[in-house]
């Protein structure tokens, strides 16, 4: 009961305007964090079932080898490290530019050979336990910052929430209503000056709940600040457009994952941002007058490299106290 207040209030203040915790809503809802997360990057590293001859075949090998190791099987053997190593890498590659929750994977992680030592201490070869509990602990170092896939039809759903086009009704934006007033358009004094509290207690602990980061939890005002009730922090007032921007961050985030129909690896989309560009109309073409289109190039003509050149002469011919002289056709 008490963590399932403590949600409501956070939720409670999502909806009221505050932009950080809506932000860490939506993060956890499609599984960028929390046990969400969980739940998909554990579907990212179980094994697939063997669909054919051939894959029941290597299946079984590997099987065979993890029998006959000298080791007990433990979680890593239970990883598909192929299938983890190919969306890691896309991850490397294609979420740089996007603002990323906790630490980001780097390219150097995935290298988990590089952790591994040929050698010890001694000079002696490590010995088989030492070299997988070496590449448990990278594994595990690479799986906590792997932003795991999502379902197709969910990622798909949050590209067209993220553009603003095929929105379903209950993910429109719905205006809130009036604040509530008495009849008489008093508002009466529903919060006494506790002077005995600010006497006995500090300032800070008694204006707890009111203070301008808790005050959209607690919905509690400041009757004591001269200003009046002061606003919250990162309170915004929530349109259509600050909802599709705050969706596009998280799309940004995510991905989706499906096998190639030959079996010979998967297709990832990872959510890019768009950038379109505008195009010029007839007023502002102006500016282009001088610029011509050289091999795939925009380059000045010129007529533009001249007069470049001999204001550089010119400049020269300052410094070093000479006579100033230019060619003229």
């Amino acid at each position: 009961m008490r963590q399932g207040n403590h949600e409501l209030r956070a939720i409670r203040a999502a909806v009221a305007g505050d932009h950080p915790r809506m932000y860490k809503l939506i993060m956890g809802c499609f599984g960028r964090t929390g046990f969400r997360r969980r739940e998909l990057l554990d579907a990212l590293l179980r094994k697939e079932t063997p669909v054919d001859s051939a894959e029941l075949e290597k299946y079984t090998e590997e099987a065979r080898a993890l029998a006959s190791a000298s080791r007990k099987k433990d979680w890593l053997d239970e990883w598909d490290l192929k299938k983890a190593l190919t969306f890691a890498t896309s991850q490397t590659l294609c979420c740089e530019q996007v603002r990323k929750p906790g630490q980001p994977l780097q390219g150097k992680q995935l290298h988990i050979k590089s952790y591994i030592p040929d050698t010890n201490l001694w000079g002696s070869p490590l010995s088989e336990k030492a070299v997988h509990s070496k590449s448990r602990k990278a594994w595990k170092r690479v799986a906590d910052r792997v932003l795991p896939p999502l379902p197709p039809s969910e990622w798909d759903m949050l590209c067209d929430l993220a553009s603003g086009k095929g929105i379903s009704p209950e993910w429109a934006y719905t205006r809130r209503r009036a604040l509530g007033q008495t009849l008489s358009g008093i508002e009466e004094d529903a919060h006494p000056w506790r002077w005995r509290s600010y006497a006995t207690k500090a300032v800070a602990a008694v204006d707890y709940q009111a203070n301008k980061k808790n005050k959209l939890l607690s919905g509690a005002l400041d009757d004591n600040s001269p200003f009046g009730d002061p606003q919250p922090l990162h309170c915004h007032k929530w349109t259509p457009k600050r909802w599709q921007r705050l969706l596009e961050q998280v799309w940004h985030l995510t991905a989706k994952m499906t096998k190639k129909a030959d079996g010979s690896g998967w297709d990832i989309t990872w959510g890019m941002p768009m950038f379109t560009p505008l195009v010029a109309d007839a007023a502002e073409m102006e500016f282009f007058e001088d610029v011509v289109h050289q091999k795939g190039r925009l380059v000045k003509q010129a007529v533009g490299r001249a007069a470049k050149k001999a204001a550089s002469k010119a400049t020269r011919a300052i410094k070093q106290n000479q006579p100033l002289v230019l060619a003229t056709k």
